[in-house]
């Protein structure tokens, strides 16, 4: 799901997991990304949905992201420069429910990597 609404590759999808995992201390790592794409093929996933939960430990999570552009490989290969990539910044709002150990995404917003941290959280708040 995540791939598909920041129209992430699979590579970027598995770092932006295992930094999400690493910050809300979970000794867990995501699969490589070959794995993921072979069996993405077969799962049925079911998304959870909004439970009543109280929140009692909210975690703001932000991480930049680096989108290329086409002429990416090509820069790399054979030097030339202007290359063509924007970055942007994820924002999560985490629940971290210690009673039943749960941590659960409650908001996201992608957005470009000028706006401040404090300008999102409003936000992330509704």
């Amino acid at each position: 799901m995540v791939k598909c609404v920041f129209s992430m590759s699979l590579r970027g999808l598995q770092e932006l997991i295992n930094s999400v995992f690493k910050f809300i201390q979970l000794p867990l790592s995501c699969p490589r990304h070959l794995c993921i794409s072979t069996k993405a093929k077969t799962v049925n996933i079911t998304f959870m949905t909004k439970n009543k939960v109280s929140i009692q430990h909210l975690a703001i999570y932000s991480t930049d992201l680096k989108i290329y552009g086409e002429g990416e490989c090509k820069v790399k290969k054979y030097g030339i420069n202007g290359t063509q990539w924007v970055q942007r910044k994820l924002n999560l709002a985490i629940n971290i429910n210690i009673n039943i150990n749960m941590h659960a995404i409650i908001a996201a917003e992608l957005r470009a990597s000028n706006l401040t941290d404090g300008a999102v959280l409003p936000n992330l708040f509704k």
